[in-house]
């Protein structure tokens, strides 16, 4: 099992084939079983993951976590640079989004949990 990140956005720009060093991006269908992409509210839907792979190497919220944003680091968790780097990546790529004012929207959540009712 793993976390899986999908952003959607309003942008028609394409990140397949964007130059990203950490992230990857998977455009997703509308029709995705997956959990989380039900919850997404804009047209251009993607699964990003670090490097060609899952999305569990960013930081997500803690259990219990009231406060939205990413958690604070923890001496139990040994990040790799290339997590940080694809967390600071991704960061500015939303920013980037937002700056061209394109609307932007993330759902984090464990591959397989139920959301409903969120």
């Amino acid at each position: 099992m793993c976390y899986t990140l999908y952003p959607s956005t309003s942008s028609d720009r394409s990140f397949e084939q964007g130059s990203y060093a950490h992230c990857s991006f998977d455009r997703v269908e509308d029709s995705s079983p997956e959990g989380g992409v039900s919850k997404l509210r804009y047209p251009h839907r993607w699964f990003v993951g670090i490097g060609h792979e899952c999305s569990c190497g960013f930081r997500h919220l803690g259990h219990g976590s009231i406060d939205l944003g990413f958690s604070d680091p923890v001496d139990w968790w040994d990040e790799e640079d290339n997590e940080i780097e694809a967390t600071a990546e991704l960061y500015r790529l939303v920013k980037s989004l937002v700056d061209s004012s394109a609307t932007v929207d993330l759902a984090d959540s464990w591959e397989g949990a139920s959301l409903a009712g969120c």
